[in-house]
């Protein structure tokens, strides 16, 4: 039985793969990701597959491939933060696995916004539900929400005390940073974060 290589792809671009990156997944036999992140490995040779719905099935895939075959997961955005790293580690254990963090998108939005050095919270919306409300976030004089689908959670309050500023599809070509006001909530496409920061 091996050990299950977390690959951490940053935003998704090709230019944002670390080096180790690649050595690590070019040594494994098998890489399981989404379509977009596959694609980051043109030169892997062995057998790639898709990630999907529901994920309870790729990690049951993962737990039969292991016995025989080096694996790696293909993961996005922030690994270390809200990632599907961390529903491996829970499945599989932390003994048994293997992270190789990449660029962090939360990272990425805050240089694109030139926040460096500020008490920075993260949340997440992408894939559960909002468990934060404005007491939580005032702690702190920016917060980075991965977000899902919308911002209908957004409220006239939140506008009150932080300005927001919508990153989308970050280090890709159709990169989109906007600020954005209540109650003009633009609709996104892509991978997108929020980034608010607390007004003075």
């Amino acid at each position: 039985m091996f050990k299950i290589t977390i690959l951490g792809c940053g935003p998704g671009h090709p230019d944002y793969i670390l080096p180790l990156t690649k050595k690590k997944a070019l040594g494994l036999d098998l890489l399981l990701g989404s379509p977009r992140l596959l694609k980051l490995f043109p030169d892997f040779a062995g057998q790639k597959v898709e990630l999907k719905s529901p994920l309870q099935e790729g990690l049951s895939f993962l737990a039969q491939s292991r016995l025989r075959s080096r694996c790696g997961v293909l993961v996005s955005g922030s690994p270390l933060r809200f990632s599907l790293a961390s529903l491996v580690i829970k499945t599989f254990g932390q003994e048994e696995c293997e992270v190789v963090p990449g660029i962090s998108v939360a990272d990425l939005a805050l240089s694109r916004l030139g926040l460096v050095g500020k008490q920075i919270g993260y949340f997440s919306v992408h894939g559960r539900k909002k468990n934060f409300d404005l007491s939580t976030l005032l702690p702190f004089e920016v917060v980075v929400v991965f977000l899902d689908k919308d911002l209908n959670w957004l409220d006239q309050e939140m506008f009150e005390h932080f300005t927001w500023t919508l990153l989308e599809d970050l280090g890709l070509p159709s990169e989109r940073i906007q600020e954005i006001n209540y109650p003009h909530l633009p609709k996104y496409q892509g991978l997108a974060l929020l980034v608010g920061v607390k007004r003075i």
